[in-house]
């Protein structure tokens, strides 16, 4: 990323703060000395049972401007989520000759992610947003900011923040903000899977955890994930006791 001060052009006099980010995170799994019981003697004692992948991009572009007592910023972003999920090895969630006798399916202990686990999902979002701070006075601050974003999955939402601090004193001051917020489920949230499957009395059955989209959820009413929406509000003091050198803060806050 960079920062700077752009100095000719209708922008002038602008601070800008540009940057771009790539995070990627990998869990593997595997067990050692155990074995996959419907393969009998020819199973494995060790497995490679699978991988997550989270994969995360984004970009930002901010500028900010001091006009007088009011200072106001601006900005975009840009992010792309990937969450990806690997088969393990066969052996580690095959159904071997045995299953049919009753014997468990996959490795001992924590079952491979078969093939109808494994897929890669993509969410991309972008957000734009204003703030603005005035210090009306001396003894009064007063901001507000607003932010727009739009998911691939969840659509749009409009949220925004309010907040005020007045200076009573030279050793008291009150402060009070309001906002609203906005959270979408996580990929893997949605698209959690871990599927093995299990011979009892000679049938065949699906067994693990399902992604909430997914047939088996919603045979069974399970209604789909959806975002998340808040509301908060808060008020606090702030106070200064010279003569015994001490600070006090009390605030209360409400959630919703």
């Amino acid at each position: 990323g960079r920062r700077g001060e752009i100095t000719d052009g209708f922008l002038s006099g602008y601070s800008f703060d540009v940057s771009g980010s790539v995070g990627r995170n990998e869990a593997d799994f595997g067990l050692n000395n155990t074995v996959n019981p419907s393969m009998g003697p020819d199973t494995p004692r060790n497995f490679t049972t699978g991988s997550y992948i989270e994969l995360e991009k984004t970009f930002n572009f901010d500028l900010q401007k001091q006009f007088d007592s009011v200072s106001v910023a601006y900005g975009v972003e840009w992010r792309e989520e990937t969450f990806e999920v690997i088969s393990g090895e066969e052996a580690s969630w095959k159904a071997g000759k045995y299953a049919l006798q009753g014997f468990n399916v996959g490795s001992h202990g924590f079952a491979g992610f078969s093939p109808d686990s494994q897929g890669a999902f993509t969410r991309r979002s972008y957000g734009l947003y204003v703030d603005l701070e005035n210090q009306v006075s001396d003894e009064l601050l007063l901001g507000g900011s607003f932010r727009y974003e739009d998911y691939t999955t969840f659509g749009d939402t409009n949220d925004f923040k309010l907040n005020a601090r007045y200076q009573v004193s030279e050793n008291l001051a009150l402060r009070s903000s309001t906002s609203t917020g906005f959270r979408a489920p996580s990929l893997a949230q949605l698209n959690f899977n871990t599927i093995s499957t299990n011979f009892i009395s000679g049938v065949p059955y699906e067994v693990g955890t399902f992604s909430n989209d997914s047939q088996i959820a919603g045979a069974l009413g399970i209604p789909e994930l959806k975002q998340e929406e808040s509301f908060s509000a808060s008020f606090g003091v702030t106070a200064k006791i010279p003569d015994a050198n001490l600070s006090l803060t009390v605030d209360a806050f409400f959630t919703g």
